[in-house]
């Protein structure tokens, strides 16, 4: 449908996309007609794992069909392991870039030491300087749920918890 082998600009958006981890999910004509079917509607997934289901939906609305794509839902189970996170503010990161400014790396032009032993010693200062101002705190269950739904950020927790209590209120 794509015709890639012979239309050198599809081949190489195709190629372009499948570069970046993106893969089309409409793969049928979106618009037909007794003479001609094309695929110019699309939706594209980042996710290259992800379960999706996705096609047409056969009805005449327009000269075009209507597209959808489901996505099965992969939360993972919290169990009774712990779970740490970084969480940086501004401050800490540019504190963070200012000692990384003036740590000495003398080390790094020192014949005598490996490559890989050179590598080593500048992870391990790096992970120092990471673990210094941005130390891991260990997460709990509403944290983990929290961390899997970003759309619903500080306000959208706020208003939620305005709208819990005028429920409870009323029950």
């Amino acid at each position: 449908m794509l015709n890639e082998e012979s239309h050198i600009v599809t081949s190489e958006l195709i190629n372009s996309m499948f570069h970046d981890n993106v893969q089309p999910l409409i793969l049928q004509p979106t618009r037909a007609t007794d003479s001609t079917a094309n695929l110019i509607d699309n939706i594209f997934s980042n996710d290259l794992w992800c379960s999706a289901t996705s096609g047409n939906i056969l009805v005449q609305v327009s000269d075009h069909f209507p597209q959808f794509s489901t996505f099965k839902n992969h939360a993972p189970e919290y169990n009774n392991s712990s779970y740490f996170a970084s969480n940086c503010n501004t401050s800490e990161v540019s504190q963070l870039l200012d000692d990384y400014l003036k740590m000495d790396f003398i080390f790094l032009d020192s014949e005598d030491y490996t490559v890989d032993l050179r590598c080593d010693k500048f992870l391990t200062a790096l992970n120092q300087l990471v673990a210094k101002h941005c130390p891991k705190k260990r997460l709990n269950k509403n944290s983990l749920k929290l961390r899997n739904k970003p759309r619903i950020n500080s306000p959208i927790r706020h208003v939620m918890r305005i709208r819990d209590r005028i429920s409870h209120h009323f029950k």
